[in-house]
């Protein structure tokens, strides 16, 4: 109880001090998608997977795109199914706007299916598209150049199919994970099973989707990130995480990171998002590191004050979700605990982690991205808005006119 007073006077009084602790910035543009696509709020209930496959991102410092899955208004007459859905009643959605003033550039709506669903950017403004069973390749006048099924073996309880792109936009994998029952641990750590999992990766050409190499594991990966030539990741000769990470290569080697630190199996495990060629950002709780796959750490933060949720990052900028923390009770004379709500979204130049602006956030569900040139998008309910990049002396830079 000592230790509760004292985190929550802490709290308090430091987040009195947040609000002139980085400098805030208004948006360069926005757009309601809702009046001008009719695409349904960003902020639904997600009541069935398709409901959350939504997103955005840039393919260019010049182009942002939104994408959302929708059931169509007008149901398709019964037709045979195919691998992206068929004659389902499901639209993946696809708007592209120009990033310095959100007029209306290009769209495209495909048929897709009602589990998942995707939108992910590679170089020279070519992008993925994941619909049902099935990826396209993309060019940047919406072109399909090529495309790659992704079969279900249905032999397993859990079966997915991850597409990742490595930050430089040069590496292309696919992670085909079958968990036939998942590892079972004690709260103090004790395995009591190491569950049971095969786990087949394809490194892929970006230009045609060949693959160029391919090996399996016998294990689920706990945490995984593609870098340039290498993944980072837990130790893959077990389907839960033990404190270590390492470089698994291409060939299926894994290599311990030499570290001074683990990262531990708790309720603030951290979690993990490629930031550069050669690093990945680590965030769980209070704490923010980033680590280059040889073990240097880039940076350190720790703030009482606020959740690190989620980052992404592109060029030498990351943009890093935080929420603050709040004590709730569940019924007036009931015991306090603490939920963490959104604040705000940070922009940050990279290695060093400097802080450039930020912007605040209302919505438990937000979707945002970061260009190049350290532009932010950021999708909240129905409103898609752009802020411009900055630099350390808070002059605009290229990607806003």
């Amino acid at each position: 109880m000592r230790w509760f007073v004292l985190r929550l006077g802490l709290i308090m009084t430091l987040t009195g001090l947040l609000a002139t602790a980085m400098k805030k910035e208004a948006p360069l543009w926005s757009v309601d998608l809702q009046k001008r696509f009719r695409l349904d709020t960003f902020g639904r209930i997600i009541s069935a997977r398709w409901t959350g496959e939504q997103g955005v991102l840039f393919l260019s410092p010049d182009k942002v795109l939104v994408y959302q899955v929708n059931r169509l208004r007008e149901s398709r007459k019964l037709a045979p199914r195919s691998k992206s859905g068929g004659a389902g009643n499901f639209a993946l959605q696809i708007r592209l706007m120009d990033a310095h003033d959100g007029h209306d550039l290009k769209q495209l709506d495909l048929t897709t299916d009602a589990a998942q669903s995707s939108v992910a950017a590679l170089n020279d403004e070519r992008f993925l598209v994941r619909t049902g069973d099935q990826m396209f390749l993309y060019s940047a006048d919406f072109q399909r150049l090529a495309q790659r099924d992704l079969p279900l073996k249905r032999e397993a309880p859990t079966e997915t199919w991850t597409i990742a792109v490595s930050p430089s936009g040069r590496e292309l994998a696919l992670v085909h994970a079958q968990i036939f029952y998942e590892p079972q641990l004690l709260m103090d750590g004790t395995v009591m099973n190491e569950g049971k999992a095969q786990t087949d990766v394809e490194i892929l050409d970006p230009a045609s989707l060949h693959t160029r190499k391919q090996f399996s594991l016998q294990h689920a990966l706990a945490f995984w990130s593609l870098l340039d030539g290498k993944f980072v990741s837990s130790d893959p000769a077990h389907s839960y995480s033990h404190g270590d990470v390492g470089t698994l290569d291409f060939d299926g080697l894994w290599k311990p990171i030499m570290t001074g630190f683990k990262i531990e199996h708790n309720a603030c495990s951290y979690h993990m998002a490629a930031i550069a060629p050669d690093a990945v950002a680590l965030f769980g709780c209070d704490k923010l590191i980033g680590l280059t796959a040889e073990g240097q750490k880039l940076f350190s933060r720790e703030d009482v004050r606020a959740s690190f949720n989620s980052a992404v990052a592109k060029g030498d900028y990351m943009a890093v979700e935080c929420g603050r923390y709040r004590v709730t009770r569940s019924d007036p004379s009931g015991p306090g605990y603490f939920q963490t709500v959104p604040d705000r979204i940070e922009v940050v130049l990279i290695p060093k982690s400097e802080k450039l602006f930020s912007v605040p956030l209302s919505n438990e569900r937000t979707y945002f991205a970061i260009s190049q040139q350290g532009s932010l998008a950021v999708v909240e309910g129905t409103r898609l808005r752009l802020y411009p990049g900055f630099s350390m002396n808070g002059r605009p830079m290229n990607g806003a006119r």
